[in-house]
């Protein structure tokens, strides 16, 4: 997956969401909090479900499914945010560590990555953080 320069005053596609796995449900309050505490308001939380896998994410992100939540052990943390401005965005980033939450591979949404399955999705962004830390293991020497 490429990565490519935002424009600050952009907003992402899709709708004002978070996808999330990897975290259990008593995390979500905590999210909701810090999200209040930043004013960054009207963001549905997705939390990853049984039957996500196989679907795109611009259909997981209208947040339709009543199955049953994937534990959080069954995948790695990830946050795919979409329809929140670039300023919100890095905001934060910046700050998640104050929540005291595990911090995830943080994502967001693109035009391009609305088609892909979730699973196709997990598996790019597992294989981007591969590479960025043998990038800065090599750099390390």
């Amino acid at each position: 997956m490429a990565f490519k320069k935002i424009d600050e005053q952009g907003i992402l596609p899709g709708p004002r969401a978070v996808f999330i796995s990897g975290y259990k449900e008593d995390s979500f309050p905590i999210l909701e909090g810090f999200l209040k505490e930043l004013n960054i308001l009207e963001v549905t939380l997705i939390p990853a479900r049984a039957d996500h896998v196989g679907l795109k994410v611009s259909e997981v992100l209208e947040n339709t499914s009543q199955a049953e939540l994937v534990p959080a052990e069954k995948l790695p943390p990830v946050m795919l945010w979409s329809g929140i401005s670039h300023v919100e965005l890095d905001t934060l980033i910046r700050r998640f560590r104050e929540n005291r939450l595990p911090r995830p591979i943080f994502a967001t949404t693109t035009e391009a990555n609305m088609e892909f399955d979730i699973r196709t999705l997990i598996r790019h962004l597992l294989d981007d953080q591969k590479e960025i830390r043998q990038k800065q293991a090599e750099r390390a020497k």
